[in-house]
């Protein structure tokens, strides 16, 4: 009786180990070996893995350098909209001279770089990569100094570290491409 019950119990774990081997998705590793590889590049490996991570599409089974850059695009797309509508907000909501200008200059900063980035976007998907990579670098670059133009009004709340992080994130996986 009590080698039945053992039998039974071993049975039992089995039944369960498989349902779960069968229904945890096997891609999880392949797609985070891409993302991991990726962001093993970065200075910031775990903003990375979140960042490109937080996009539903890479959990996609045939995730690729190519439908990863098109993710990584997407997420500097929409942080660069998102960044663009807060220095508006600001310009119109701030009552000194002086930041309302300094908003306005980085306001302009931020057009130029959106430009690049839809431009990068676009490169990307026609697989034209050392183009797409141009315009990273140049949106990097406005964004940069759009960060210099607000240094010493750190009460502003434009994020520009992330959309930095966010477009090296682009131009190392453009590098790896």
């Amino acid at each position: 009786m009590a080698s039945y019950s053992y039998l039974y119990l071993y049975c039992s774990w089995f039944i369960i180990f498989a349902i779960y081997a069968m229904t945890s998705p096997q891609t999880v590793v392949a797609q985070n070996h891409l993302i991991n590889n990726i962001c093993h590049r970065t200075n910031f490996v775990d903003f990375c893995r979140h960042a490109l991570m937080s996009d539903p599409a890479s959990a996609h089974p045939d995730l690729n350098l190519h439908s990863l850059g098109v993710i990584a695009n997407r997420l500097a797309a929409r942080n660069m909209t998102s960044i663009s509508a807060q220095i508006r907000h600001l310009i119109n909501n701030e009552r000194d001279a002086e930041r309302i200008q300094n908003l306005r200059v980085c306001g302009r900063f931020y057009d130029a770089a959106d430009s690049d980035v839809r431009s990068m976007s676009t490169y990307w998907e026609g697989r034209e990569v050392s183009e797409a990579r141009v315009r990273a670098i140049a949106a990097l670059h406005f964004v940069g100094l759009c960060r210099a133009e607000l240094l010493g009004h750190e009460g502003y709340p434009v994020n520009n570290v992330i959309m930095q992080r966010l477009l090296f994130i682009v131009i190392t996986i453009y590098d790896a491409a």
